[in-house]
């Protein structure tokens, strides 16, 4: 399955500049959708199970609402889950399958594990019918234990080149079960439960008239949101100092600085719209879109930190996100 890695030949330092702004690109649509996807089918199950514990319709007309957020429209899961999800895998491979040469397998294996998740969602979203014993949970659940396999994978990776990028041997069992990965998942985690509530904020209003509404709606993904946003700092600075100093800059300190201030910005959010002050519950959305742009912008800075002392062909080390060009000068010993 290493048939990624010679898909691209890179020959200057315009290619490397399309592969790090193509994984950059891909990283921004996919994880949001990931995010999303995983939140909004556990949420959905989860009310789900309670609707058939208590026999109550609010909670089957709240489970179904969120089943059908992100798996409705074919067009939207495929521009905005399986394309960025393959293109992350292409430009990843592409960019550290020498470094690091498990990543190949590893990320297609990955791209696999979220096709079948989300395969598996779109047929629990599909199941739902009236008869709350009929709703094809089985499926549901799948998709979510798939989905989070793959993110698991992805994210080991992307921390991989992040924080110990230069001279990876590592199998990929060492990768993915690193504390570094263990702790971005979980910051995966906080951030798609609180991104799901956002969402969730910005459709009831939209939504009022759907079939078994009630007040509830709104309450869960205010509660929710609040308290998986509140973990995400403490997350974010154990990841700041767990990171090796090789991967540290002015830069990077700067993005972390800017990630902290989105996330107290996004909590007043939660706390106004809470507090009834009328909190525009999109701009929610839109915040968390630049937080987690803004840590996978971080995620290359650190990637570009470590691998300095790499080289290319022409012996200059590209640096397109940390905003320097570093040229790599080799003097012969017979000069």
């Amino acid at each position: 399955m290493n048939f990624l890695e010679n898909l691209y030949v890179i020959e200057n330092l315009a290619d490397i500049a399309v592969l790090k702004y193509g994984l950059f690109i891909s990283l921004v649509l996919a994880l949001p959708f990931v995010s999303i996807l995983f939140g909004s089918i556990l949420f959905s199950l989860l009310h789900l199970s309670k609707s058939a514990d208590y026999d109550n319709e609010e909670y089957f007309s709240y489970s179904k609402f969120l089943a059908e957020f992100v798996t409705k429209k074919m067009w939207f899961r495929i521009l905005f889950g399986v394309l960025p999800f393959f293109g992350v895998t292409f430009f990843y491979t592409q960019l550290y399958s020498n470094n690091i040469p498990s990543a190949s397998v590893s990320l297609l294996t990955a791209f696999l594990l979220f096709v079948v998740g989300l395969c598996s969602s779109v047929m629990y979203k599909s199941k739902f019918s009236s008869d709350k014993q009929n709703s094809g949970s089985i499926f549901g659940w799948i998709g979510v234990i798939f989905t989070s396999l793959s993110v698991f994978v992805l994210i080991g990776y992307i921390q991989a080149s992040a924080t110990s990028f230069v001279n990876i041997a590592d199998s990929f069992w060492s990768i993915v079960f690193s504390s570094n990965a263990m702790m971005y998942f979980m910051l995966f985690i906080s951030i798609s439960f609180s991104v799901t509530s956002a969402v969730v904020l910005g459709k009831v209003n939209k939504y009022k008239s759907y079939e078994g509404y009630s007040n509830y709606w709104k309450e869960y993904a205010l509660k929710t949101g609040m308290i998986f946003n509140f973990v995400q700092p403490f997350l974010l600075v154990l990841i700041v100092v767990s990171t090796p100093t090789s991967a540290l800059s002015f830069s990077f300190f700067g993005t972390i600085v800017l990630a902290l201030l989105l996330m107290l910005i996004t909590s007043v959010q939660f706390y106004n719209s809470y507090r009834d002050q009328n909190s525009n519950s999109t701009s929610i959305v839109l915040v968390f879109l630049l937080l987690i742009s803004v840590l996978i912008y971080t995620g290359q800075i650190s990637s570009e930190n470590s691998q300095r002392k790499s080289t290319i062909k022409n012996k200059v080390q590209i640096e397109m996100f940390s905003f320097n060009e570093i040229p790599i000068h080799e003097h012969s010993k017979n000069s």
